[in-house]
């Protein structure tokens, strides 16, 4: 490691990392890594909108991957970017010495492949929320057409979720002792079958480091949103920021540099002496049912419900509401309902709105942990 904290890229050197399924930032975590030294299997890694799934023209030439694409499941090597694209999980993870899986939490089922596929035992859900089709932040339907099932997704049967599983016997028994496991979160279930083998688990959501960086994509996405929201500029604009944590901090500080004026409501003194000091409005959580009516935009970072019904009814029809949180969310639904109010749910922003950024940072810590256990494993 560097002295400013950069990964050393002689530190994964030899490294042979597996990196499967997920979102699109999963493309610019395999091509991050292997820059950093590794030797990345890729597998089910799905391409960023309108890009192709890895830069490397010299190899994929000119050809540019539809919207519609799923994976490239051929095996050949990127050429310079050091990475081998394979089409099952257990042939990405066969002799490499770390896994890198999806960020959003691998159920039960161990199921890695791309995201909004179904695993071996589920159904195909519903798109995204007609909002979002709305935002921009996915392909839009036709004036008179609302979002249907994605027609996309219909071809990936049985078999091939049962490929992309964790559980799988010919999968599991490729874990040894010592093997490197990354996710944003692990089933408890699925911890203990990993654990039982010897595999050293690291659920990214627990590293300080990459929520504080995740927070920087989530804040952009948060304020994209809110510009495509509204027909007033943020320059200007009353602002209620719900929590003051690694997103509400970052958030509030975004808003503030476009000349927004800005309030944070938290419920530990310390966030509110923060807020002061970086020079945000702070107001106490439990004082912002008499105080909603005045904002022009609302953005929850709390996931739990903070907005209840006494809130909802007071809250000018015309606020923009956003939902940076994960479920629950901040705002009481029935009762937004109810006043005919709609809540914009945006989770899972990084991924959206800039999943190549977002992609890196994963890359970033994933190799900075790989490369400190092995100096530490050669130390010992």
């Amino acid at each position: 490691m560097t002295g400013d904290g950069a990964v050393d890229r002689s530190g994964l050197g030899g490294v042979r990392v597996a990196v499967v399924g997920g979102d699109a930032r999963q493309a610019a975590v395999a091509e991050g890594l292997a820059s950093l030294g590794a030797l990345v299997n890729a597998a089910g890694v799905k391409p960023r909108p309108g890009k192709r799934i890895f830069n490397d023209e010299r190899i994929l030439d000119d050809t540019r991957f539809p919207d519609d694409a799923q994976t490239i499941d051929d095996a050949r090597i990127i050429g310079s970017t050091r990475i081998r694209v394979v089409p099952s999980l257990a042939e990405a993870i066969r002799g490499t010495d770390a896994l890198v899986g999806p960020m959003a939490e691998i159920r039960e089922d161990g199921y890695l492949g791309p995201e909004g596929e179904p695993g071996p035992d589920r159904k195909l859900g519903p798109r995204k929320l007609e909002s979002e089709w709305k935002l921009g932040l996915h392909r839009m339907p036709g004036p008179d057409r609302k979002p249907g099932p994605d027609r996309r997704l219909e071809s990936v049967g049985t078999e091939q979720g049962r490929e992309f599983s964790l559980t799988q016997p010919a999968v599991i028994e490729l874990i040894q002792p010592g093997y490197l496991v990354f996710a944003g979160r692990l089933a408890p279930s699925l911890q203990q079958v990993l654990s039982a083998r010897g595999a050293l688990l690291h659920e990214l959501f627990d590293h300080e480091e990459l929520p504080v960086l995740n927070s920087i994509p989530s804040a952009e996405g948060a304020l994209q949103l809110a510009m495509e929201l509204s027909g007033i500029t943020v320059h200007g604009s009353k602002c209620l920021v719900l929590g003051f944590g690694r997103l509400g901090t970052t958030l509030g500080v975004k808003l503030a540099a476009l000349a927004a004026l800005v309030t944070v409501a938290a419920a530990r003194r310390e966030e509110l002496a923060r807020a002061r000091a970086l020079g945000l409005r702070a107001l106490p959580l439990g004082e912002i049912a008499g105080r909603v009516a005045l904002y022009d935009f609302i953005f929850n970072t709390i996931p739990a419900v903070v907005v209840g019904k006494d809130a909802v009814s007071r809250l000018d029809p015309e606020s923009v509401l956003i939902d940076l949180a994960s479920a629950p969310g901040g705002f009481d639904l029935s009762a937004a309902a109810a006043c005919s109010l709609q809540v914009h749910a945006a989770p899972g922003l990084p991924a959206k709105s800039a999943p190549t950024t977002a992609g890196r940072l994963v890359a970033e810590v994933v190799g900075r942990t790989i490369a400190e256990e092995l100096a530490a494993r050669r130390s010992t």
